[in-house]
């Protein structure tokens, strides 16, 4: 036999005649090192299951792990306490929006073309008119020419929609409410838009003929969808409306009905983050 510490040969014995090591005792050691590190092993991996909601038979790299840490664990969590202050302001600044698009024209379905909105709606407008230009760039990388027109008015809407997926990653309720109002005022101007392209009016970037450069009345007649291009236009406009008061109800309901309860939402956050500080890094990175 061979020794199992230093390989020398000898015929059996209880004790290596070479090293000294008493065979018995040497396989009983590396036999307690090996269950404790597959004790070691599991505990890591129950602890990783329990901290981010996987199931123990579920392989981290896979779909349904992907699933259950991006998705379903982030909606399980409580949402991040927010301050009183927080929610009543950011509540009253959603209320004042609303109150500007439906006073100011060119928020209108039908807006005219001689309009001045306010500061805080122009503001909008400039930065979605970034996106806008900026989707027609990226997708038009495709080689589509449909896909590259209606990139624009896409990437209009998807910028802030990923915004507000990433605040709910994160579990907070004012940025994710931020994010979802954006989405929605978008779509009114991605409505009035559509619902130009019948005649067109409004002035486009550059000064470009309407008739040629128009995305809308391009798409229309790209998809022949002029018998319903009225419908279109309304629908996405009322979706937009619809969205941004939705929204604006269930961040008052979610930030109030939390600070009924403010001291016991602390705690169980703070707690909850103290014992799983794991899934808390992986929400907030």
């Amino acid at each position: 036999m061979k020794c199992p510490k230093c390989g020398h040969s000898q015929s059996r014995g209880e004790e290596c005649a070479e090293c000294g090591i008493v065979f018995k005792k040497f396989f009983a050691l590396q036999e307690r090192r090996r269950k404790k590190s597959r004790e070691n092993k599991d505990s890591v991996n129950v602890s990783d299951a329990d901290s981010l909601g996987l199931p123990d038979d579920a392989p981290h790299n896979s779909l349904k792990g992907f699933l259950q840490v991006y998705f379903w664990t982030p909606y399980r969590s409580p949402w991040k306490p927010t301050p009183k202050y927080g929610v009543i302001a950011l509540s009253l600044f959603f209320a004042y929006l609303f109150f500007l698009l439906f006073r100011e024209p060119f928020y209108q379905l039908y807006p005219l073309t001689n309009v001045m909105d306010s500061t805080i709606l122009s503001m909008f407008r400039r930065v979605d008119l970034v996106f806008h230009e900026g989707g027609h760039w990226i997708f038009g990388i495709f080689g589509n020419r449909t896909l590259a027109i209606l990139g624009g008015s896409l990437n209009q809407v998807l910028v802030p929609f990923i915004v507000a997926v990433a605040f709910w990653h994160r579990r907070d309720a004012s940025g994710t409410a931020f994010g979802l109002i954006w989405l929605f005022v978008n779509f009114l101007e991605v409505a009035i838009y559509m619902a130009d392209a019948r005649h067109p009016v409004l002035p486009l970037i550059g000064n470009l003929d309407p008739y040629g450069s128009h995305d809308w009345l391009n798409l229309f007649n790209s998809w022949d969808l002029w018998s319903v291009d009225t419908a279109i236009a309304k629908t996405t406009y009322s979706m937009g409306w619809i969205g941004m008061i939705g929204t604006s109800l269930w961040y008052a309901w979610t930030g109030f009905t939390n600070l009924s309860h403010g001291d016991d939402s602390t705690a169980r956050y703070l707690h909850r983050k103290k014992e799983n500080p794991k899934e808390h890094r992986t929400l907030e990175l």
